[in-house]
């Protein structure tokens, strides 16, 4: 046994004496020193690939994120079209929105709110026009309901379970959600008519549909939604007076003049603006801004070119040129 051990040790001290040697060698301290130079190199490579990648996400998101603004930026700067509309619940040339950005638009409405009114606005302004923008619905209209409903207080609930800014009903709730295809299960119908933003399209797409039960009457629409299309039909089957004496109309009624009053002074100042001021082409020149009285004298012909306010109020700043 004593001589098994010895001579395991004799051959482990051998193999030792062997690789100490053989790290002693030129060749072998060569190859240590290519091995370690070569996982640095490797360890530094992974370093660099890792921040590379880093960078490469870095400027994805970068460009990400300037193509976002870059987009807001031109739509902030475009305007609400509502050319399917037609007649608005208090005549209102709603064409005349697209002399205005949306921005512009915004502020204005913004500006004849009163008060705390206007910072609950403020939070919600830009999607309700977003939406009615996408059902063709008068924005005004949809406003002063809003206002009348809830005076823009998302977590306005009535005694009988109307809830948000445009106080839907649960059962009202679950018509619209099967409507809009959204989820139909009643708990998701509660929570989605208490989300801000599911309330509001959900009134606005009413409010729409509303409108076409009643063949474009808005009187008819805006006392259906308050007490129901049913409530409407029945008064007009037992031939009884709908909207007559009716303070829910009067309140949106009042709430439409009161959040409309900006954009129609703002309106009326440009249309007399344009009225003063025409664009006239000389076939000589560049086109020119000359007096509407003077035109005649001084033209054979004048081809006029479509233009809009920014165009007139242009030539107003520069005094009103004469030929």
């Amino acid at each position: 046994m004593y001589k098994l051990v010895k001579k395991e040790h004799f051959t482990v001290s051998n193999g030792v004496r062997v690789i100490a040697h053989s790290l002693q060698s030129n060749k072998m301290r060569a190859l240590l020193r290519y091995g370690n130079t070569l996982i640095i190199f490797m360890v530094i490579g992974l370093i660099f690939s890792k921040e590379l990648q880093s960078l490469q996400f870095f400027d994805n998101e970068t460009q990400k994120i300037e193509r976002s603004d870059s987009a807001y930026l031109l739509d902030e700067n475009s305007f609400y079209q509502f050319s399917s509309v037609g007649k608005s619940f208090g005549n209102i040339e709603l064409l005349h929105m697209k002399n205005h950005s949306k921005k512009e638009i915004r502020s204005l409405i913004l500006q004849s709110v009163p008060g705390k009114l206007k910072i609950r606005l403020g939070r919600y302004l830009r999607k309700t026009m977003e939406l009615c923008e996408q059902y063709q619905v008068d924005p005004f209209w949809a406003l002063s309901v809003m206002w009348t409903e809830s005076h823009f207080n998302f977590q306005a609930r009535s005694s009988v379970s109307a809830t948000g800014l445009m106080q839907i009903m649960p059962a009202t709730g679950k018509f619209l959600s099967r409507l809009l295809k959204f989820t139909t299960d009643e708990t998701f119908v509660y929570e989605q008519i208490e989300d801000p933003y599911v309330n509001i399209e959900m009134g606005v797409f009413y409010l729409k549909r509303l409108l076409k039960i009643f063949r474009g009457n808005y009187k008819l629409a805006t006392v259906a939604y308050n007490m129901g299309p049913g409530g409407v039909y029945r008064r007009l089957r037992l031939k009884l007076p709908v909207g007559v004496k009716n303070l829910y109309l009067d309140k949106v009624r009042r709430h439409y003049k009161l959040v409309s009053e900006h954009f129609k002074k703002s309106t009326s100042s440009r249309i007399l603006a344009l009225r003063s001021t025409l664009v006239g082409k000389n076939p000589r020149n560049n086109y020119l801004y000359t007096r509407l009285e003077s035109l005649d004298e001084v033209f054979h012909f004048v081809e006029f070119k479509p233009f809009g306010y920014r165009l007139a109020f242009n030539g107003l700043s520069h005094q009103k040129k004469s030929l």
